[in-house]
């Protein structure tokens, strides 16, 4: 993968990630496609296969709710009773039974909506699992642009030193400086080399993760650091999280009222016309009636009841820890990032600026012909550059995650509810 990013000052992270915006089709790179955003990568992963994976999920558990609560099907069965009848040593009787079961209607509201409630934790938790999603493009995407800055910064002090080792050895070989010297050079250069193959290596791989993410081919990511919008100043108590276990605790109430209304017992009315056929050529025609009341004396959905109010005392718990939990990640969230943003600030300022000036000191000595320690001066010098700006490009990225941990864990990524639920 090319990168063609450069090293820049401090980076002041105040714009916004777009929540919403046109959805960026997944299609295979070309060659003349522009550099992928941060908010066009999000939009192709919160489209890719994930997301669906997500949808899947929300639609099996909106199945639930169909055919939940319904009133049982009655039955139709026909009869025939053959053999001697009343005083007739032959003929039938034929009957056509019609079966109605009678449930109690508040059992049936109780299912439905026991269904229903666990139809809506599903819907929440799509919504979270949108903001995790979001989340993780957001860093992989940050990834990449650190991988290929990381790969351009090692590029640029490899331009920097290699005409400084030419130099090096075309002084050597008119004999106006030791060998030596130039062999230290070079294991700098070749090392500088390893280290330049394994960068891109690296972004390859991270370019490679970011593709599966969003299921697509992508061209090569635009190379500025992206910056991230600032959360808001408290954590939303309305997180999706939150609202997947109100609603299965919703549903743990409907259920274990469903299964206490088991004390009422089903009813089934049996009736239908009844034909007597005596052998002679009338036959009468009567009818048959049966009522059939199931008891519940041993099994009253004691258990179903004992469940589901175990599963409501659960997930209530699970809830308050979640709550605490919330503020308390907030918090640190908020820290982390504000520490890791002032720190590539400052370090930006008060390091890398002197490690350049360092370096440039240090190959001016040599340049100019300084005795045989300027070499290893000029070493250490181009090292310390090299890592002072890699450092910086590890900071201000890893101040960009920060940010954006602190807006997931605000809620701020959480998706809108369905104002149907």
């Amino acid at each position: 993968m090319t990168s063609t990013c450069s090293v820049s000052g401090p980076l002041v992270l105040v714009a916004t990630i777009a929540t919403s915006s046109a959805t960026v089709a997944a299609t295979p790179a070309r060659a003349n496609e522009a550099g992928v955003t941060l908010d066009a990568y999000v939009e192709r992963v919160l489209a890719g296969p994930s997301a669906r994976v997500l949808d899947a999920r929300a639609a099996e558990g909106a199945s639930l709710v169909e055919g939940a609560g319904a009133w049982p099907n009655p039955a139709l069965s026909v009869e025939r009773q053959s053999g001697p009848v009343a005083e007739q040593t032959t003929g039938s009787q034929d009957a056509a039974l019609f079966e109605l079961p009678l449930v109690f209607p508040g059992r049936l509201a109780a299912v439905h909506d026991a269904a229903a409630a666990r139809g809506d934790a599903a819907a929440h938790e799509r919504r979270g699992g949108l903001a995790r999603l979001r989340l993780d493009a957001t860093v992989t995407y940050l990834d990449v642009v650190r991988q290929q800055r990381r790969t351009r910064t090692l590029a640029d002090a490899r331009d920097r030193l290699a005409p400084i080792v030419e130099g090096a050895r075309k002084r050597a070989e008119a004999g106006e400086s030791a060998g030596g010297d130039r062999l230290r050079l070079e294991v700098e250069l070749a090392r500088l080399d390893d280290d330049l193959r394994a960068a891109a290596s690296d972004a390859f791989a991270a370019h490679r993760r970011a593709e599966a993410l969003a299921g697509a081919p992508l061209p090569a990511f635009i190379t500025g650091e992206p910056s991230i919008a600032p959360a808001p100043a408290r954590t939303d108590t309305g997180r999706a999280e939150l609202d997947a276990l109100t609603a299965r605790a919703r549903a743990a109430e409907h259920e274990q009222s469903a299964a206490s209304l088991r004390l009422i017992p089903d009813v089934v009315v049996v009736g239908g016309p009844s034909l007597l056929n005596a052998g002679a050529p009338d036959f009468a025609v009567g009818y048959a009636v049966s009522l059939r009341v199931e008891l519940p004396l041993f099994d009253r959905g004691q258990g179903a009841a004992a469940g589901a109010r175990t599963e409501k005392a659960r997930v209530d718990a699970e809830r308050a820890q979640l709550v605490t939990s919330y503020q308390a990640a907030f918090d640190v969230a908020r820290r982390t990032a504000t520490d890791r943003r002032e720190r590539s600030v400052s370090f930006a300022r008060d390091v890398v600026p002197r490690a350049d000036a360092l370096f440039s000191s240090a190959s001016k000595s040599v340049e100019v012909g300084g005795d045989a320690g300027t070499v290893l001066a000029l070493v250490d010098a181009a090292r310390t550059q090299r890592e002072a700006r890699l450092a910086l490009i590890d900071l201000e990225a890893a101040s960009a995650v920060a940010d954006a941990e602190l807006l997931f864990t605000s809620g701020a990524w959480d998706a809108p509810k369905d104002p149907s639920r």
